[in-house]
């Protein structure tokens, strides 16, 4: 996800929460003895109100794409309550707050958080989910992490809007390799974050460059890191013939800018946390449209499909300016169509406490996102809920930034990965 100074974070993350429908709840928070209507309910919930909480990263190193996912969040819940609401018309209620990618802040802010929602509409960030995670499993809280780590996927409290990191970078080796741009013998270069958005993409591209005799030279950089000249120099004195890239947007620009000056003419893969349109038009553009690929579990804001096109038309009636319409605006607007049918169900089973949530989530099992995301099945517990990636290009020209190259694509080698 892309960073930013300090100075421009700052400003993005005040309109980011200038967006966001942020209520502070003002009722007590109920046990999951308490009832509503007759229906047993949870925290954050009354006869006339549900609140979901954000539990999200708008002044840290993910602020601009945060911002994005924030705002169809957004949309997609006001246009709900225009509607008519959720589960016997309540409306939801949105409650933000900024862990600014600290985990030790994301936990302070979890606890008093906690208090106030039935769920977290979003939590940013696989360290700082990691973080909360053992609180949340205690609180029984379900929450959607807009992280892909494999590492969580065990867990009865997350939802994983998507296929995990490591199958999503096996499914893009295959895919170079059956476009031909890669090659037994061929060597890889990966340049990845600590942690679990890094080492899992790291683990998925060497499983499956190994199996197809590709060897692969890795570099780990820090977060705070934004000039990757030596790392990229050191991936062309090898001889990398692709580069691929778990990191942020900032660095991402950065590795892709100098790989054009030394000349390193190869496929550049960004993780979709790599990417945002407004790198488009930095210095590293041409080349970004020239080279890169961005595989992400989200179609592109220029997706086709009843769901996109809804993103589309109601980014459109917003009248929002300040903030550019991406991929993320459409991955907001899919992780809350997956908590509404969630919500549904549990209100159809009469039972809207968290634990009612959880169980009506996994009963559910398959969720119908209307094409904004890979399909979803979360039938199975400590499975990807999907093993299908959208394959994009950069484009200058497409309405957020990224055209869409192939949808849907499973690799040859993720059933092998899956099965070891």
């Amino acid at each position: 996800m892309p960073s930013h100074t300090l100075r421009m974070a700052a400003a993005l993350g005040a309109a980011a929460l200038a967006i966001t429908t942020v209520t502070a709840c003002s009722t007590k928070a109920q046990t999951s003895s308490d009832t509503s209507g007759g229906m047993p309910t949870g925290p954050g919930v009354d006869g006339s109100t549900i609140n979901l909480g954000l539990l999200t990263d708008v002044t840290g190193p993910f602020a601009a794409i945060d911002k994005q996912q924030n705002l169809g969040v957004k949309l997609y819940w006001d246009a709900k309550n225009a509607a008519g609401g959720v589960c016997d018309g309540r409306k939801v209620n949105l409650v933000t707050r900024d862990h600014g990618y600290d985990p030790q802040k994301a936990v302070s802010l979890y606890s008093d958080l906690s208090q106030q929602v039935l769920a977290l509409q979003i939590t940013v960030g696989s360290p700082t989910t990691l973080a909360v995670l053992p609180k949340l499993e205690q609180d029984r809280m379900l929450a959607v992490s807009m992280g892909w780590s494999p590492s969580v996927k065990d867990s009865e409290s997350i939802i994983i809007p998507g296929t995990t990191y490591d199958i999503e970078m096996v499914n893009a080796v295959d895919y170079l390799i059956e476009q031909k741009k890669l090659a037994k013998g061929d060597k890889i270069g990966y340049i990845h974050l600590k942690g679990d958005y890094g080492e899992p993409g790291l683990a998925g591209a060497t499983f499956a460059a190994e199996a197809n005799g590709i060897s692969v030279v890795s570099q780990q950089i820090d977060p705070t890191v934004s000039d990757l000249s030596g790392q990229v120099k050191q991936m062309a004195g090898e001889g990398v013939k692709a580069l691929f890239l778990s990191a942020s947007g900032r660095q991402v620009s950065s590795a892709v800018a100098v790989a054009d000056v030394e000349g390193l003419d190869v496929p550049i893969v960004a993780a979709s946390p790599g990417f945002s349109p407004e790198s488009l038009t930095t210095g590293a553009g041409a080349a970004m449209e020239k080279n890169m690929l961005v595989v992400s579990s989200a179609a592109p804001f220029a997706g086709e499909g009843t769901g996109p096109e809804q993103v589309r038309n109601l980014y459109a009636k917003s009248g929002e300016k300040s903030i550019t319409p991406s991929l993320w605006v459409t991955l907001g607007y899919a992780a809350s169509s997956v908590m509404d049918q969630a919500i549904t169900q549990a209100c159809e089973n009469k039972d809207l406490t968290r634990e009612g949530l959880a169980k009506a989530f996994r009963q559910k099992g398959v969720y119908d996102t209307q094409q904004t995301t890979v399909p979803l099945d979360f039938s199975k517990p400590g499975v990807s809920p999907s093993t299908k990636t959208f394959v994009m290009k950069p484009s200058k020209s497409a309405e957020g930034g990224l055209e869409l190259v192939q949808s849907g694509y499973t690799g040859p080698d993720t059933a092998k990965f899956q099965a070891r």
